[in-house]
């Protein structure tokens, strides 16, 4: 699955159209945005999306998720997959960051849950 992608979105205060490139990882069957970006509050309480990847464009429901345990954990399964370095992280040669380890660095996830 392409890893890049474009979310679409109005911002929640402006209400303008805004374009974001994101890196998309797949945790347990969801795709997920990891981002510590301020643009991500757009998504606190869930907000309409639009997934632009691969050209298509599909719409979607987007939600922050800011709880350090559950980003550590995703973090941990998208690092299984990826590896540190596609996620922008930077990792000791032969070191597996735990969940915990991963909750510390204080990012913040958006799911991406589409519609069947």
């Amino acid at each position: 699955m392409e890893p890049l992608a474009v979310l679409r979105y109005h911002g929640r205060h402006s209400g303008r159209r805004r374009d974001i490139p994101v890196g998309v990882h797949d945790v347990a069957g969801v795709p997920s945005v990891f981002t510590d970006r301020p643009w991500r509050l757009n998504f606190a309480g869930g907000a309409d999306v639009i997934v632009m990847r691969a050209g298509q464009a599909r719409p979607a429901r987007a939600e922050l998720v800011e709880d350090p345990d559950q980003v550590g954990s995703a973090l941990a399964v998208a690092i299984r997959e990826v590896g540190p370095r596609k996620l922008g992280l930077a990792v000791a040669e032969g070191h597996r960051p735990t969940a915990a380890e991963l909750a510390a660095v204080g990012r913040s996830m958006i799911r991406l849950h589409f519609d069947a």
